[in-house]
């Protein structure tokens, strides 16, 4: 499904702890890389990484979701990569939040057909989609939705392994392959 950012007024929620506390943080919509354009390698910090995250699509207005009702919320799943310094770089990870063209998303897939996927890889490292089940996205999304209304087009992103991300550098490609054929993600670093 070809997703084009100007049709909602949307915000990123990236969960950054869902136990024991709930913890999140808010990218605009800036922050997502448009389908087809390259990522922009910084000229700030340095050892920049991949870190990769299972995303999930909101599809309607909602407000304390009941985690029974939760997956009526979103109607479509996908891999993602954040681009974020793995050291030696003074920027607030507050400004880190807000960074143009950081947060890249991959194929968006309806849940049934995600949760079916086979094993998924960035490179030759492993990403841990399976941890991410329909239990775990309901509950983030019961929990986020207590904190602020969620709207159609925002979207969750839920850490997955390696937290620690998967090293980039200019001149490469990222790309998610499930069952080493088929293409998530593709992104060019340039």
């Amino acid at each position: 499904t070809v997703w084009n950012r100007d049709e909602y007024s949307m915000k990123i929620i990236r969960v950054i702890s869902s136990s024991p506390v709930f913890n999140v943080d808010f990218h605009p919509d800036s922050a997502m890389l448009l389908p087809g354009r390259p990522v922009f390698y910084p000229d700030f910090g340095k050892d920049w990484m991949a870190v990769p995250y299972v995303a999930v699509r909101v599809n309607r207005l909602g407000k304390s979701i009941s985690e029974k009702f939760a997956s009526r919320y979103y109607d479509a799943l996908s891999v993602a990569v954040r681009i974020v310094p793995s050291g030696g770089c003074d920027i607030p990870e507050g400004v880190l939040s807000g960074m143009d063209c950081s947060i890249n998303f991959g194929e968006w897939i309806c849940p049934q057909e995600f949760f079916g996927l086979g094993s998924v890889m960035i490179g030759d490292v492993p990403v841990g989609c399976h941890d991410v089940t329909k239990d775990v996205i309901d509950s983030i999304v019961s929990e986020a939705s207590r904190l602020t209304s969620l709207r159609m087009g925002d979207v969750l992103m839920i850490p997955v392994v390696p937290e620690c991300g998967i090293a980039i550098s200019p001149r490469m490609r990222v790309v998610a392959l499930c069952d080493g054929s088929r293409e998530l993600l593709n992104i060019k670093v340039v």
